[in-house]
């Protein structure tokens, strides 16, 4: 008999049981319950707002509804397979910001838009070279594990 199972006896019964709903959908549900309070809060203080203007509280609503459809979505994909593709929006990144040097629009003293959009690719370049970083994290030794984690922490920071 095993160590453990000698030891803790009644655990055995958790250990066989299957993977729970919350597992099944890669979701946290406390923090779900939290996005919920923050959400409802919001919805009081856009009521207020607007003059009570159910109109309004409606739209947010859908508006909700589909930004928790899409974070159910965006919970179910596999990180290893986006991790194939984060070099490739790096270096697409690039070509945008290169795109905006030279035929970029300027606005209130910065050149960073593209000509006929309201889209700023240096957002491309922040999310995939964070992304980047701490990807490679996944594949390389404990020790050079935790000089990404401070390179990439060093970048979050505000300053």
């Amino acid at each position: 008999m095993a160590d453990f199972q000698r030891l803790a006896p009644e655990l055995r019964s958790h250990l066989k049981r299957k993977p729970g709903l919350w597992v099944k959908l890669k979701l946290d549900p406390w923090l779900l319950v939290l996005l919920l309070v923050i959400m409802s809060f919001g919805l009081v203080v856009l009521y207020s707002g607007s003059g009570s203007s159910e109109i309004a509280v409606q739209k947010q609503m859908v508006r909700y509804g589909l930004a928790l459809m899409a974070m159910l979505f965006v919970a179910q994909i596999n990180m290893r397979h986006v991790q194939r593709w984060i070099p490739l929006v790096y270096i697409f990144g690039i070509i945008l910001l290169v795109a905006v040097l030279s035929f970029g629009v300027g606005a209130k003293g910065a050149q960073r838009w593209l000509v006929g959009s309201a889209f700023s690719p240096n957002w491309f370049v922040v999310i995939s070279s964070q992304s980047l970083l701490d990807g490679r994290a996944f594949v390389r030794p404990p020790a050079a594990r935790r000089k990404i984690g401070c390179i990439s922490l060093r970048g979050t920071l505000p300053t």
